[in-house]
């Protein structure tokens, strides 16, 4: 177990399995808001820690999920995407994540269309820190 604390929250890493952490979020603060207070991801430290310094503790978990969680970024893009086309459609193709932020979506959208060549545009250099981290994650 790991704790890492700061000046609005303290996060807690704990091993639940070898291939997956538990991260929680616990505010410090009543009145400091947390969007999720936790979740299991399969992130190494270094990534988690990451996401932490860039997003913050109040979206830490929040981060974590958008591309871990299939009930929440990759549900809506299943459906915008795949509701209208077929799979093969993007074999080949190259598609664009414009505004790729941190690159969560970029990676959903990868194992979607394994056949496609997938590229994330972002201008926020923080969040370009995590998406590379990611992509390397992802080997």
């Amino acid at each position: 177990m790991i704790e890492i604390s700061n000046n609005r929250a303290i996060i807690i890493v704990e091993n639940t399995t070898d291939e997956k952490s538990k991260v929680t979020v616990t505010a410090k603060d009543k009145e400091f808001f947390i969007s999720r207070n936790s979740f299991e991801t399969k992130y190494p430290l270094e990534l988690i820690e990451k996401i932490l310094e860039v997003k913050g503790a109040d979206y830490l978990c929040d981060e974590l999920a958008r591309e871990e969680d299939p009930n929440y970024v990759q549900r809506d893009l299943e459906f915008d995407l795949k509701a209208y086309f077929p799979n093969e459609t993007f074999a080949g193709k190259r598609i664009l994540d414009f505004g790729c932020g941190s690159g969560a979506s970029t990676m959903i959208l990868a194992r979607f269309f394994p056949e496609a060549e997938i590229v994330g545009v972002e201008l926020d250099a923080n969040l370009q820190a995590i998406a590379k981290r990611r992509l390397q994650f992802y080997d």
